[in-house]
C-alpha cells in the first residue's frame, strides 16, 4: 500500500510539473520564429563535435542561419534535477523560437512540451552504431529503471513522452536503422541513415594526425611507451571497480601507459598513481594516441575500427549486463575477443594476438557513409528552416 501511495504521489507530481511547463512554454511560442537553430545535449558539458561539425557546414553553406547551442549535463538524484530547471527554462525559450533543433540524447523540453507546428527535431544520437540497447527497448530491464524514481520505468517513460516529438532520425547503417526505430519508438520510416559527423573526422587523416600530434606536445608522456585507453560504458549499477583494479594491476607499465576514460557522470575514479590521467581530452580524441583499446559494451569500438585500432572486450560481467540490459549487436558479431580475466586479455594484447584484417569489413557494414555526413545533416536543417519560412 505504501509503495502505491508514493508511485500516485510521483506520478501526481510529474504530471502537474508537465502541465506547468506546457503553461509556461505559451509564453514563449508567443515569441516569433526566428532564423534561428538549437542544439543541445545533456551528456557533455563542452560542445560535441558532431554539432561543431554541422555548424562549421551551416556556417559556410547558410550563414544567415543563426545557431545556438546548449550542453548541460543532467546528473542522477532529486536535487541534481531541480538544479538544472533553469537551463530547461532557457531550452524552452530557444526551442520556442526556432526552427530547427538537433539533440544527441533524451531532452525534457522536447518531449514533454507541445510545440508550434512548424518547429523540426532531429535526434542525432550520440553513440554511433547500435550495439547496446537503450530507450523503449530496454523498458523492462534492469539498467532502465532509475534509482531516484519510485515509478517504474514503463510508467515514467509514458509521464516524460520519452523520445517524442521527433521529425527525423539519424542512424550509421540499415541495421542501426532498424534498431533506433525500435529504441525511440517510431516508424523506420523517419530513420535515415547518415553517419555521425564525427565520422567525416575521423577518416581525415591529416585531422587525425594533427591532433595526435597536439595531444603527444601537450602529454609528452605518452610518447615513449604504447598507449592502452581503458574506455567502459556509462552504467547506472556502480561499476566493479575491484575487477577495474585487476586489469591495472596486470599491465607492465614499463612498456605501456594505461589511461582509462570513464563517463562524464561516473563519480568514482580508479585511485591507483600509474594510470595516466589525460583530462583536457575526450575517449575519443585519444583514440588518436592510443596503440590498443579495451572497452565492455561502449560504442566506442566503432570510433576505434574507423582508426584501425585493435579492440579487446573486458566483459567480466557479460552474462549480468546481458540480463540488465541486452545487446543488438550480439558480441560474436565483433572482430573482438572476449575475455572476463584481465590476465588473459592482457597476455594478448601483449603479444599482438588480433585480426587486424578483420576490422575493415565491419566497420564497412556498420558505417555506411565515411565522408560528407556533416555537409549531409546541414542540408537536410537548411531544407528544414526553408520550408518553415514558406509555412510562416
Amino acid at each position: 500500500m505504501r509503495k502505491k501511495a508514493i508511485d500516485n504521489l510521483t506520478s501526481s507530481g510529474i504530471t502537474v510539473a508537465v502541465v506547468l511547463a506546457n503553461f509556461l512554454y505559451l509564453l514563449f511560442k508567443i515569441m516569433p520564429t526566428q532564423n534561428k537553430v538549437i542544439f543541445m545535449s545533456r551528456i557533455s558539458d563542452t560542445i560535441p563535435l558532431d554539432f561543431e561539425l554541422i555548424i562549421d557546414s551551416l556556417k559556410e553553406k547558410c550563414p544567415t542561419l543563426k545557431t545556438v547551442v546548449l550542453c548541460k549535463p543532467l546528473d542522477y538524484g532529486l536535487m541534481a534535477k531541480v538544479r538544472y530547471i533553469p537551463h530547461i527554462i532557457l531550452q524552452m525559450y530557444n526551442i520556442a523560437t526556432s526552427k530547427v533543433a538537433i539533440i544527441d540524447s533524451y531532452c525534457i523540453p522536447i518531449c514533454i512540451l507541445h510545440h508550434k507546428k512548424l518547429l523540426k527535431v532531429i535526434q542525432l544520437w550520440h553513440g554511433l552504431g547500435s550495439f547496446k540497447k537503450f530507450g523503449h527497448s530496454i523498458l523492462d530491464k534492469r539498467e532502465s529503471i532509475t534509482r531516484y524514481v519510485a515509478l517504474d520505468s514503463k510508467e515514467l517513460a509514458i509521464l516524460m513522452h520519452m523520445h517524442e516529438n521527433y521529425n527525423l532520425i539519424i542512424a550509421s547503417n540499415k541495421l542501426s536503422a532498424i534498431d533506433f526505430a525500435e529504441a525511440f519508438n517510431y516508424d523506420p520510416s523517419i530513420v535515415k541513415v547518415i553517419s555521425l559527423p564525427r565520422v567525416d573526422f575521423l577518416t581525415d587523416e591529416a585531422k587525425t594526425n594533427k591532433l595526435r600530434g597536439q595531444i603527444l606536445e601537450s602529454h609528452t608522456e605518452l610518447s615513449s611507451k604504447k598507449n592502452i585507453l581503458y574506455a567502459p560504458t556509462f552504467r547506472r549499477s556502480e561499476y566493479d571497480f575491484n575487477q577495474i583494479q585487476k586489469l591495472v594491476d596486470v599491465i607492465d607499465f614499463d612498456h605501456f601507459n594505461l589511461i582509462i576514460k570513464f563517463h562524464l557522470l561516473t563519480k568514482r575514479d580508479v585511485d591507483d598513481n600509474r594510470i595516466t590521467r589525460v583530462n583536457d581530452y575526450t575517449a575519443m580524441q585519444l583514440l588518436t594516441i592510443s596503440d590498443y583499446v579495451i572497452t565492455d559494451y561502449s560504442a566506442i569500438v566503432y570510433e576505434a575500427y574507423l582508426l584501425n585500432k585493435p579492440v579487446f572486450f573486458y566483459q567480466f560481467d557479460l552474462e549480468k549486463y546481458e540480463a540488465d540490459r541486452g545487446f543488438y549487436t550480439p558480441i560474436s558479431a565483433f572482430p573482438a575477443k572476449s575475455y572476463n580475466a584481465a590476465s588473459s586479455l592482457i597476455d594478448d594484447l601483449e603479444n599482438d594476438k588480433y585480426d587486424y584484417r578483420a576490422i575493415k569489413p565491419f566497420i564497412d557494414e556498420q558505417v555506411t557513409y565515411k565522408h560528407g555526413n556533416a555537409d549531409k545533416i546541414a542540408n537536410i536543417i537548411i531544407d528544414y528552416a526553408e520550408v518553415v519560412a514558406e509555412e510562416k
